[in-house]
């Protein structure tokens, strides 16, 4: 799936908003990629363009060869929209949307109108072992668990077999214990049916364990697109180095003995940050200073670290042992690994 210079406006004229502004990225046949931006970062507008519920104004949207959208730029001639019903694309939506009145055999029979009634229960009965919930046919929704209803949605959206799945913020609704669960059943179930999919989301954790490759969203615009690894470690801007969670942003001066990104400055996760005694960190080129706070986080102590040199920010660390040095405490840092 392509989407080439694709933008979208909601008010007429020079001056309307850009909800979708020159987005260019691919997915690639079989793989899972993750939308990823903050509410009103053009995600959803963008998904909506994509299934064919929008217009783009302008750019091209493909899936495989065939040209599914032409933005109203290319006037009533070049113009083309392919009906959502046409595109051979699936959507998953973020409340699952099960028909409450129809069983689960029912629900996923539905995309399969019009095939043999024997072929309709052998897929079914496929979809059902494929998404681990044999036996489940005559249950109705209400029945089911966040868990059990996400996967008889992922099951109905197959079953017409697409090119193309879009899961809208399909862990939303989950409670965090639930959905790192459901998250890799789901992740397992795409990796087995080998569908190419788009994943929307505002939550990176979710990106992260999910998504062969990651599209940051911000304002309309891409931001970088890149691999999960790549985007952790080497991100193109602190925008979206900081999108992946708390990062220090430090000059070269404050490690000299670390190698500076191209901004000339080191991008320091607060796991990537070690807490010593002021002697090894003059003796190592570390950081001197002091520990103002200190919380417990269950995984991992978070701390807050003043600089000696004042000209410096606040410096947060991540730490999984015991706090070596008590709050108020002279103390020094040194750096492990250096983001970007």
């Amino acid at each position: 799936m392509q989407v080439r210079g694709v933008s979208r406006h909601f008010a007429p004229g020079a001056g309307g908003t850009p909800a979708v502004d020159d987005v260019t990225f691919a997915v690639e046949p079989g793989t899972i990629a993750a939308l990823v931006g903050e509410s009103g970062a053009g995600k959803s507008t963008l998904l909506r363009l994509i299934a064919g519920l929008e217009t783009p104004d302008s750019g091209e949207i493909r899936l495989g060869d065939r040209v599914l959208s032409t933005g109203r730029d290319r006037g009533a001639e070049g113009a083309r929209i392919v009906p959502p019903e046409r595109r051979d694309i699936g959507l998953v939506f973020q409340n699952h949307a099960l028909f409450p009145h129809l069983t689960v055999f029912e629900n996923i029979a539905f995309g399969l109108s019009g095939r043999p009634a024997a072929e309709r229960r052998a897929e079914v009965a496929r979809l059902l072992a494929l998404v681990r919930l044999a036996g489940c046919e005559r249950r109705m929704p209400h029945e089911l668990s966040g868990g059990e209803r996400q996967r008889i949605a992922l099951a109905r959206t197959l079953a017409p077999r697409p090119s193309l799945v879009l899961l809208d913020e399909p862990f939303s609704s989950l409670d965090a214990g639930l959905k790192a669960q459901v998250r890799e059943e789901v992740r397992a179930i795409l990796r087995e049916a080998g569908v190419t999919t788009l994943m929307v989301t505002h939550d990176t954790g979710d990106a992260l364990a999910l998504a062969d490759r990651i599209v940051i969203i911000r304002h309309g615009r891409i931001l970088q697109s890149d691999t999960p690894e790549a985007l952790w470690r080497r991100p193109a801007s602190r925008e979206v180095a900081a999108f992946f969670g708390p990062c220090n942003f430090l000059p070269a001066r404050a490690f000299p003995a670390a190698t500076p990104n191209a901004a000339g400055e080191v991008w320091l996760r607060p796991g990537a940050l070690r807490l010593v005694s002021s002697a090894e960190a003059h003796a190592r080129s570390g950081l001197a200073g002091e520990v103002t706070t200190c919380r417990f986080h269950g995984a991992y102590y978070e701390v807050h670290f003043r600089p000696a040199d004042t000209a410096l920010p606040m410096i947060i660390v991540h730490t999984p042992a015991p706090v070596p040095v008590s709050q108020g405490n002279a103390a020094g840092l040194l750096p492990e690994t250096p983001v970007a």
